[in-house]
């Protein structure tokens, strides 16, 4: 006969078989979160925002884009958003510069609205749609000189793009870009909860499964890098919480330049709370590069 549990006289094998079932119910709960956090990871489009008057939705390179076209100019911004951002993000900015006579392009990042890729990356695929968007522009006008800009996951994928093609751009401008995925990664998992990086190890796990690409080696600061004396301008949100500061320092001392820091504003929000500088620093860079 089994032995009795000495408070409640249940036999100790059928206490252990409760216990094993607790334990198992809690992993299998743990595990389940994990894998939905990476699901959110690698699909984190929000709602598809309405396309502003006077904005066209062009095909470039199989990328549905938003474009506003320029007077005179010869050169072209190319805008990318960041992590769970849109096309809207660059709006306001794209019409300035059309009123300085420059056209620009709004690029939909994979997973995200307005992109026919339903998987984010968070690196490999966003570098590709950024390759693919500059080389059409090229393709329709060699001539055109193309400055590329991005924020967040935007701005990485700028510099993944300039370290798989350094003639992808004229110029690069970058803020609050990540130079290196992992440690990034770890900071937002430690925000969610403490030990995220550790306790959340799965999340990543799945999302490479999910996606078939390996987080740990994307390392933008590469690409910088490689863009090293070109034109190009690194800035930074001062005490960003999401990508941290160390980042835009690795970043604008990879490419040579000194880091601009945005003051007062949060991760990704210098395009609105510093519009004045952020629209004449755009100009001055694409002077730059102009014929």
């Amino acid at each position: 006969m089994a032995s009795l549990d000495a408070f409640g006289g249940y036999p100790q094998r059928m206490k252990r078989k409760t216990w094993i079932r607790i334990m198992l119910g809690l992993v299998g709960l743990y595990l389940g979160a994990c894998i939905a956090f990476g699901e959110r990871l690698i699909h984190p489009a929000g709602p598809d925002p309405a396309r502003p008057v006077g904005f066209a939705e062009s095909r470039l390179g199989g990328v549905a884009c938003w474009t506003l076209p320029s007077s005179n100019r010869d050169v072209t911004f190319v805008f990318v958003h960041g992590l769970k951002g849109s096309r809207a993000h660059w709006v306001n900015l794209m019409k300035a510069l059309q009123h300085h006579g420059y056209a620009s392009v709004s690029v939909p990042l994979p997973g995200h609205s307005g992109s026919d890729e339903r998987v984010c990356t968070v690196g490999p695929r966003e570098r590709d749609t950024v390759i693919a968007v500059c080389k059409a522009i090229r393709e329709k006008d060699p001539k055109m000189k193309i400055v590329l800009s991005g924020v967040s996951l935007g701005g990485a994928a700028c510099w993944l793009a300039a370290e798989s093609d350094k003639e992808i751009a004229d110029a690069i401008f970058t803020e609050s870009a990540f130079a290196s995925l992992p440690p990034a990664i770890d900071h937002w998992f430690d925000r969610v909860v403490p030990l995220g990086h550790v306790i959340l190890r799965p999340v990543i796990w799945w999302a490479q499964f999910r996606t078939g690409t390996q987080l740990s080696e994307v390392h933008p600061v590469r690409g910088a890098a490689a863009w090293r004396h070109k034109p190009a301008i690194v800035a930074h949100v001062v005490g960003d919480s999401v990508i941290q500061e160390w980042h835009g320092q690795h970043l604008s001392k990879a490419v040579g330049v000194e880091l601009w820091r945005i003051e007062g504003v949060d991760h990704s929000t210098g395009v609105s709370s510093a519009r004045a500088e952020y629209l004449a620093r755009l100009i001055a860079l694409a002077e730059t590069v102009s014929n």
